[in-house]
């Protein structure tokens, strides 16, 4: 399979778990405007900050999800970063500014597949969470942080609906 390939199979899966994510919140939310934003459009990339999923009501952004899906597990997470593999979010430099940026909440949804559990921060805990800055550098030159995710809201599988629903009583919304 080429990078290209892979890199595609990836996106697809990935927007699966934001169908799923845009599915739920329109039956928790009904009345609010829940889409996922164009991966295609820079202009949308831009005002979304990357976002994945937004929620809007009367055309204000209340908050967004950013939906990440892993596969298989980081190797040698323990031994590069002092965490176990389970509990790492690889997010990008760029990503992490965009985040920064946004004028709404952000939150990460981060389903491991491998170890089927999903962890969630909102945007100041992922500030606060350790990293590795620096040590996975893509041959691109882009650099990935693997964020600990160790004291995020961790969930054992992709029950959406709970995981969701504490997100809605974060933001007081449930």
């Amino acid at each position: 399979m080429t990078s290209n390939e892979d890199f595609l199979q990836k996106l697809t899966e990935g927007q699966q778990l934001e169908e799923d994510v845009v599915d739920e919140l329109q039956r928790l939310l009904p009345g609010y405007k829940v889409f996922q934003t164009p991966q295609d459009n820079e202009i949308d990339r831009y005002i979304y900050k990357l976002i994945d999923v937004v929620v809007e009501k009367d055309d204000h952004i209340l908050f967004g999800i950013e939906c990440k899906y892993g596969k298989e597990k980081l190797r040698n997470c323990k031994d590069v970063n002092g965490w176990d593999g389970d509990y790492n979010t690889v997010l990008n430099r760029h990503s992490l500014h965009n985040y920064k940026e946004a004028y709404f909440p952000v939150y990460i949804l981060n389903y491991n597949e491998f170890c089927d559990k999903a962890f969630t921060a909102d945007l100041p805990t992922i500030l606060k969470s350790g990293n590795d800055a620096g040590r996975y550098v893509k041959s691109s030159g882009e650099v990935r942080y693997n964020v600990d995710s160790r004291t995020w809201n961790t969930y054992d599988g992709l029950d959406l609906t709970r995981i969701l629903t504490d997100i809605l009583r974060k933001e007081k919304l449930c």
